[in-house]
């Protein structure tokens, strides 16, 4: 769970941990993204160390502290820096900006156009030839770091980040600053209580995977009926199953390292059918060979990361509404999503497709700002929108019902007449998605593109 440093999060933490969390994310004002606005960049947000002190106290003070582990991220760049955060609480580390840097971002903040001059935040092959970062250069500023943090760990007198943790004692106040903050009021010396305890040496990790996750792996290499229930409880199904079929992939690529997998008995694909209602996750990362199935309803993150594979979601026989008009997955489905497919039979939340990059979907509706960012793929959306479809897209086409053209963001993408090969992709794949689902808004939609009528509109982003 990621929270954003700010006045009182220690309740809020305290929460997240009673629910069953096991990793804490304390996101500081200082980090960002090269999408943010300025001033987002320089006034939004509190420091690292305002939220982090006040969630290690909190879940200590609450007997939870051993039950998680602390993550802390925003404008981390030293070994002092780590060093710091460690002391007030912090058992892990997330790094951002630095690490693109090290890869030759030169922060052109414009991350989101497609245009990025040094070829990293960009899919347009004109401006990836530009790339030139390497692998190795984040091994060596990781070891830079490293070492940084060794000797910074030396001077204090200590060998390890377990001995420093939640240890605020060897925290200086610096003279010019507290002087400073006491005139506008503040109090320093916060950040120097102790709690009680005040380090915490170890903390327990949840296992992983979770029943079903484990069942499904255990029933594909019994070769077993892959039918399940599946309720909201059920998170990230089937991310087991993609890893194992990804690890055989990484396997090969890995020969010559001793790395240690669980196996799976095929590398052939599989299909497995699901029913009830599917919590967050389902489908995510979802690899090629794997092909998932369910009739019921999902949360969000549907296809989250999706690399392959595909996904089928259907509302329950028994069902009294309209699927065209309800929605029966999430918000924030096909996030990320590079390849594979998604279809669904009803409507989806809001950021439908965002900075989708190479998938292909069909839905009956979405929310507000679908395939935002998207630089790649093709969506077919067959009924309502929300609005601000497209905004900041650059890449990938939409299929949007005729009715909904004002709906899109024409900042950003504009519709233009259609190919005699668009006109086959939709028709295809529009005959697929009845087979598996016996939309009647597929099958009307069908009907006037084999009439020369033209129900939808093609999309793009300008060029």
């Amino acid at each position: 769970m990621k929270l954003v440093s700010g006045k009182n999060i220690g309740a809020v933490a305290v929460g997240v941990v009673k629910a069953g969390a096991d990793i804490i994310q304390i996101s500081g004002g200082d980090g960002g993204t090269g999408a943010a606005s300025l001033l987002s960049m320089k006034h939004a947000g509190l420091p690292l160390e305002t939220g982090l002190i006040e969630v290690h106290h909190s879940l200590v003070k609450s007997g939870l502290r051993g039950r998680v582990v602390l993550r802390a991220d925003g404008g981390l760049l030293t070994g002092k820096d780590l060093l710091i955060a460690a002391v007030l609480g912090a058992d892990q580390f997330d790094f951002g900006k630095i690490v693109l840097v090290a890869e030759g971002c030169i922060m052109a903040r414009i991350c989101e156009k497609n245009t990025c001059p040094t070829g990293i935040a960009t899919h347009d092959k004109k401006f990836k030839a530009h790339y030139n970062g390497t692998k190795q250069k984040v091994v060596t500023l990781l070891k830079q770091l490293a070492q940084d943090l060794q000797y910074e760990l030396a001077a204090v007198g200590y060998t390890s980040l377990k001995e420093v943790r939640g240890r605020t004692e060897l925290l200086a106040l610096n003279p010019k600053t507290e002087k400073l903050a006491l005139n506008k009021g503040f109090d320093l010396s916060y950040f120097k209580k102790l709690s009680s305890p005040h380090h915490v040496h170890q903390y327990a990790k949840s296992a992983a995977p979770n029943k079903l996750n484990k069942a499904i792996v255990e029933a594909v290499n019994a070769k077993s009926k892959l039918e399940f229930e599946i309720k909201n409880t059920d998170r990230a199904i089937p991310a087991s199953l993609a890893g194992l079929f990804g690890a055989q992939v990484a396997q090969k690529r890995l020969e010559k390292e001793f790395i240690k997998w669980n196996k799976l008995s095929t590398d052939k694909a599989v299909t497995i059918n699901f029913k009830g209602s599917a919590g967050q996750g389902f489908g995510i990362f979802l690899s090629e060979k794997i092909n998932i199935h369910l009739e019921g309803e999902a949360n969000d993150s549907v296809g989250k990361g999706l690399c392959g594979g595909e996904i089928t979601v259907i509302p329950p026989k028994e069902i009294a509404f309209n699927p065209s008009d309800n929605s029966i997955i999430g918000n924030c489905a096909l996030y990320g999503a590079t390849s594979g497919s998604l279809l669904v039979y009803g409507k989806g939340g809001d950021r439908f497709a965002v900075r989708n990059s190479g998938a292909e979907a069909i839905i009956e509706g979405v929310g507000i700002h679908a395939c935002e960012y998207m630089t790649g793929g093709k969506v077919i959306i067959l009924g309502q929108t929300l609005g601000n479809i497209g905004a900041g897209m650059t890449g990938g086409e939409l299929y949007l019902a005729v009715d909904q053209k004002e709906k899109v963001n024409k900042s950003y993408i504009h519709h233009i007449p259609f190919l005699d090969e668009d006109i086959k992709f939709v028709i295809d794949k529009l005959k697929y998605y009845i087979v598996k689902t016996g939309s009647p808004k597929a099958i009307d939609t069908l009907a006037k593109l084999e009439n020369n009528e033209f129900p939808l509109l093609k999309f793009v982003a300008y060029v």
